[in-house]
Parts: C-alpha cells; sequence; structure tokens
C-alpha cells in the first residue's frame, strides 16, 4: 500500500511539473514538420520589404493652371492667401485679402465665412465670368450674378 501511495504521490508531482500543466510552457511540442503551408516563427517576425504603401494618396483638389487669365489668377492668388491665413492663425479671415494686388475692376466679394468655411466670388466690372473660391481650390462661378 505505501508502495501505491507512493506512486500515485509520485505521478502527481511529475504532472504538476509537466510543460503542459505550467501556464507559461506554451503548447505542448508535436511531431509535425514545418510545410511550406505551415508558417513558421520566422515568417510571422519577418518584416515588410516594401514600404510603399498598396493604396496612394488622392491627388490634391487644388491644382493651379499653367496659363490662368488675369481674373483667374486673382482668384487662384485669393485662394492662397485664405490658405496661408488659416496656417497661421487656424481659421479663415478675409483680412488675409486685405493686401491683395486687384487689376482695375476686378473685386472679390464673401459670399460665405465661417472659422472652417468660406466661399468668395471673383470677378470683373461688365464681364460676364467669374470664379468661385473655397477651401476645395478655384472654379468658374456657376450662380446668377448680383
Amino acid at each position: 500500500m505505501r508502495r501505491t501511495a507512493a506512486a500515485l504521490l509520485a505521478a502527481l508531482l511529475l504532472g504538476a511539473c509537466a510543460p503542459a500543466a505550467r501556464p507559461d510552457a506554451g503548447p505542448p511540442p508535436t511531431d509535425a514538420t514545418p510545410t511550406e503551408a505551415t508558417p513558421t516563427p520566422t515568417d510571422a517576425t519577418a518584416t515588410p520589404t516594401d514600404a510603399t504603401p498598396a493604396v496612394e494618396p488622392p491627388e490634391p483638389t487644388a491644382v493651379v493652371p499653367n496659363d490662368p487669365t488675369d481674373l483667374e489668377r486673382v482668384a487662384w492668388l485669393a485662394w492662397l492667401e485664405m490658405e496661408a491665413a488659416r496656417l497661421r492663425t487656424g481659421r479663415y479671415d478675409t483680412e488675409a485679402l486685405l493686401d491683395l494686388a486687384l487689376p482695375s475692376g476686378v473685386r472679390w466679394t464673401v459670399t460665405r465665412i465661417a472659422a472652417d468655411d468660406y466661399a468668395l466670388r471673383v470677378d470683373r466690372d461688365g464681364d460676364a465670368a467669374a470664379y468661385r473660391v473655397a477651401p476645395a481650390g478655384v472654379a468658374p462661378f456657376e450662380g446668377p450674378r448680383d
């Protein structure tokens, strides 16, 4: 009986020390050999070889034309001044346009202004062409004249 009790006690002690019984031991070893379909530990820790993102960022929407008219040039300069003011102060402000050089008969008109958004109209007296200036860029104005 002593022998049976000692054998049982030894089995319990050996079982408690087995790797699967320890929480930090990990999974029990297997006889399987890694194949191409089975990832190896080095595959999981491998660093990517290409740091280029899979998707290119979108193109900017504000593209200045190569040969703008003088009216269109003023519209783009107004856009640049408004964006520069936002970068300097954190908000859009028409004070940035006070020093904008305007050719004869050209004017800018505020149609909407907020700290984070604006819309301007740039036109010339007696000219049907007009441009809308907004954070997204400059576009021909589509709308009734005042």
